[in-house]
């Protein structure tokens, strides 16, 4: 059986391969089995039935063991341990959306170490130039990483539109202008 795996929490674990069994009658049937304390085991999830397996995500560490069965006899594996590391939280906060021109402060929350995509740094005003998706990345000393995402749309500025009809106008007298955009 494959050995002893680290990975961060949400994350899915590499397949648990087993080796070829032998002895019996040549005919195999097999079982997986996980425990969450390596003493009281259960069907492993999803499909446990075959030579490998492959664990669902895992939230916490786990316990893996394969049954082998041939001919009215079992063999049971040493216990594979897939040891989770816990992933970081962050929040990167609400989408915005701001007046060409203006600045914002992106400002993503979370007690590890966070980095932007963009080149922008946590806490410091830029001004965007166009709508964009800005990713907070958030790492811990695990190395294990969650994202989050703000939307920041930059909304342009309105045109707006004097006409009027090319009429002479005497000293004192008025004329019709007519305005648009610009709400």
């Amino acid at each position: 059986i494959s050995s002893t795996q680290t990975i961060c929490a949400n994350q899915l674990s590499a397949i648990l391969v087993g080796s070829s069994p032998s002895g019996g009658s040549g005919t195999y049937q097999y079982l997986w089995l996980k425990s969450s304390n390596g003493q009281a085991y259960s069907a492993a999830q999803g499909i446990n039935n075959g030579k490998d397996y492959q664990p669902s995500f895992l939230n916490s560490t786990t316990y893996f063991k394969r049954v082998v069965f041939s001919s009215g006899l079992k063999d049971t594996s040493a216990a594979i341990i897939i040891t989770v590391n816990p992933a970081p939280s962050i929040n990167a906060g609400n989408n915005i959306s701001v007046c060409i021109g203006a600045s914002v402060t992106l400002n993503a929350f979370s007690s590890d170490s966070v980095y932007w995509n963009n080149s922008i740094s946590n806490n410091q005003s830029f001004i965007p130039t166009a709508s964009n998706t800005y990713i907070a990345t958030a790492q811990n000393g695990f190395g294990c990483q969650m994202k989050d995402t703000v939307v920041i749309t930059v909304i342009p500025k309105p045109i707006a539109t004097i006409t009027f009809a090319n009429t002479a106008i005497c000293p004192g007298g008025s004329a019709k202008l007519k305005a648009n955009g610009g709400n």
